[in-house]
């Protein structure tokens, strides 16, 4: 075959695959696809790994500033035994 003639093939049949791969995630009225389905457990999964995020960061500031506290704490107890 020649390239031009190739190129062509290769793109009809990307254009097939598409076409059928794209096919059954229309929804019929009222019905929700497999691939509805996973998308909206990505979205989920995405507002919990957020809020558990946000959670995570309000106890590490917490404990961040405890250790800060702590440590001018002992250094000044060091320095006035010193």
């Amino acid at each position: 075959m020649k390239p031009a003639r190739t190129r062509m093939v290769t793109l009809m049949a990307g254009s097939i695959l598409l076409l059928c791969c794209a096919r059954p995630t229309v929804a019929v009225q009222g019905t929700v696809t497999p691939v509805q389905k996973v998308v909206q457990m990505l979205e989920d999964m995405v507002k919990n790994a957020e809020a558990g995020k946000h959670e995570e960061q309000v106890q590490f500031a917490a404990f961040s500033q405890f250790c800060s506290d702590v440590t001018l704490e002992k250094d000044s107890t060091i320095k006035e035994t010193a």
